[in-house]
């Protein structure tokens, strides 16, 4: 996985200009709802692959340009291993009307699938921090990577170039697209949660308010063997069971305890007060960062991410992951 841009928080990159760079799609352990990144050994690709037409750079520069364009399912012609850094999954990407972006990978039967989790699904944005306007892919992850796009005169072809790794062809299709069986929204499933392949992913909080609403409350801490493509939770404490965070402003890793239900932490180095520090999203507007400090002065500076499907949190700590399921 690439390093994030240096001084950009919140978003993963679509470029129109020549420079680019992505992350690598996650390979999930076996799990449910395996996000099917290799195609099947029979899989053959679309008959619009055998004759890909030449591209040209795409050159978006609003949004709805980029929906507009990009709108629909695209199937990936390489078979096999995939790149390093490439966009979607081994089947493609998708594209929603509003700006939702799917990686696809395959189902059971072969056919293309919509894969979802913290680091697959995402929304277009338009971000002006590159050498000339480009569209951008604001990833649950909420990581920002240039990538070079361009397409055919007919709109039927995709490529992309990611700091010298092409990617595709791609083709657009107009075949069914299966989708991952809808989870409860809004649903609060502790530990069961930590095995359900999380969708409906939103990054960075664009407001205190906001903020407040996705965090407080209590979490389960989610076992590595559990999370799949959602991270490692490397950073929390020997014997943290979950996080708790409440009106008030402050914060408690939740402690195994003997005989009895995980409770607050009272060690001054795991629990403490929390604050949001305002920064800049892709999309120019606000987007808050959570600061976690300690008793005892340590510091957690938090990138959020959460789920409505159900209800869960990732905490990036500077790279170092922990992933929680609503109580």
């Amino acid at each position: 996985m690439h390093a994030r841009l240096p001084g950009v928080a919140f978003a993963l990159t679509v470029l129109v200009g020549p420079v680019a760079c992505l992350r690598a799609s996650p390979s999930d352990p076996p799990g449910p709802q395996s996000n099917g990144l290799q195609p099947p050994s029979a899989w053959p690709p679309p008959a619009a692959c055998q004759a890909p037409e030449a591209t040209s750079p795409a050159g978006f520069t609003t949004r709805d340009e980029a929906i507009r364009r990009l709108q629909g399912a695209w199937r990936n012609c390489q078979t096999g291993a995939l790149p390093a850094a490439t966009l979607g999954g081994a089947a493609g990407f998708e594209v929603r009307s509003d700006g939702r972006y799917y990686p696809l990978g395959f189902d059971a039967s072969g056919s293309p699938t919509r894969l979802t989790g913290f680091f697959h699904e995402g929304t277009l944005v338009v971000y002006d921090g590159c050498p000339t306007p480009c569209t951008a892919v604001e990833f649950g992850s909420n990581s920002l990577y240039p990538l070079f796009v361009t397409l055919s005169a007919d709109g039927t072809t995709m490529r992309n170039d990611s700091i010298g790794n092409e990617s595709g062809p791609f083709v657009r299709t107009f075949e069914a697209v299966t989708t991952p069986p809808p989870q409860p929204a809004g649903a609060h499933e502790g530990a069961a949660g930590c095995k359900t392949m999380e969708t409906e992913v939103y990054g960075a909080p664009a407001s205190i308010d906001e903020g407040n609403a996705r965090i407080l409350g209590s979490w389960t801490l989610c076992p590595d063997a559990d999370l799949q493509a959602s991270g490692s939770s490397v950073t929390t404490p020997p014997g943290t069971q979950g996080i708790e965070f409440s009106p008030d402003a402050t914060w408690a890793f939740l402690m195994a305890a003997s005989g009895a239900p995980p409770a607050p932490s009272t060690d001054p180095t795991t629990h403490g007060t929390f604050a949001w520090k305002q920064s800049t999203s892709a999309l120019g507007g606000p987007a808050f960062q959570l600061n976690m400090t300690t008793v005892a002065g340590g510091m957690y500076f938090c990138i959020v991410t959460t789920s409505n499907q159900p209800v869960k949190l990732q905490l990036d700590n500077v790279g170092f992951l922990m992933t929680f399921s609503a109580n």
